[in-house]
């Protein structure tokens, strides 16, 4: 009997999973340097870490400058430019100095978008092994990762859900 002959089974379950997204690890580097000087308000620093994680997520430089407006608009509003933070969590003083906090929130709300992650983990952790909010608040660039992941994967729909919101100046600051 020749080879041609016998016939080749191969199993059609054994699909190779999704590989995790692998970051540059001078860019993970970079990001996570910045952690020291996050401040409650500040979004320079966090917009800083936003063009070093879109530019190592394959952005163009037109594609991040276009989209600056809107991702400072949703840090702004969700998480006042600070990537540790969960829905309820309580600032360490008045100031918000550092981003420290008295106490961490409860909420699945996590990182700087707020990304919801009861609703986002089952895509989020195969694509990019952000699998819990601790995972996504525990480095500037896992929770601008989360952020940015959910901006490719659906636009400005996280924020941008009800038509209230669509009206709004962040809304209208999305470049489609």
């Amino acid at each position: 009997m020749s080879l041609a002959a016998i016939p080749l089974a191969l199993p059609v379950a054994c699909e190779p999973a999704p590989a995790v997204r692998v970051q540059a690890p001078a860019a993970v580097w970079e990001a996570n340097t910045l952690a020291a000087e996050h401040d409650y308000m500040d979004l320079d620093t966090a917009v800083a870490v936003y063009r070093i994680v879109a530019a190592d997520r394959g952005w163009d430089q037109p594609a991040i400058d276009r989209r600056e407006a809107f991702v400072r608009g949703v840090m702004q509003r969700e998480s006042a430019g600070c990537y540790n933070l969960r829905r309820g969590a309580v600032f360490a003083d008045h100031t918000g100095a550092g981003c420290a906090l008295k106490r961490q929130g409860r909420g699945t709300d996590s990182g700087y978008g707020q990304v919801l992650m009861s609703v986002h983990k089952t895509w989020l952790c195969p694509q990019e092994g952000l699998c819990s909010p601790e995972d996504v608040i525990s480095t500037p660039y896992a929770s601008m990762t989360a952020f940015l992941a959910l901006i490719e994967r659906a636009g400005s729909q996280g924020w941008c859900y009800t038509k209230k919101l669509r009206a709004g100046r962040l809304c209208r600051s999305w470049p489609g």
